[in-house]
């Protein structure tokens, strides 16, 4: 007879995810001040790629939201590399 998996955690395993949760929320809190709070693109920036992702999603047009820069230059860049930030 196969034998059952368990999804569920055992207790040690449970202990080593929540110790790796705490270790990443510190080393957040430790490089918390070198992240970029105030980006370089303005609010009109922001109004128009909405506007225009609106626009299009309403017309059913997803596919023109990738032929277009959505973004002004360098915006993609930097939203990557605050993404990695998270991965250490």
């Amino acid at each position: 007879m196969p034998e059952t998996k368990s999804f569920h955690m055992t207790p040690d395993e449970f202990r080593a995810q929540g110790h790796a949760v705490v270790d990443w929320i510190a080393e957040y809190y430790r490089r918390i001040e070198s992240f970029n709070d105030h980006p370089d693109t303005d609010h009109g920036q922001v109004v128009e790629v909405l506007e225009r992702a609106r626009d299009d999603l309403i017309a059913g047009r997803l596919a023109v939201l990738r032929s277009k820069p959505a973004a002004p230059v360098g915006w993609r860049a930097r939203l990557t590399s605050w993404a990695n930030s998270f991965r250490g």
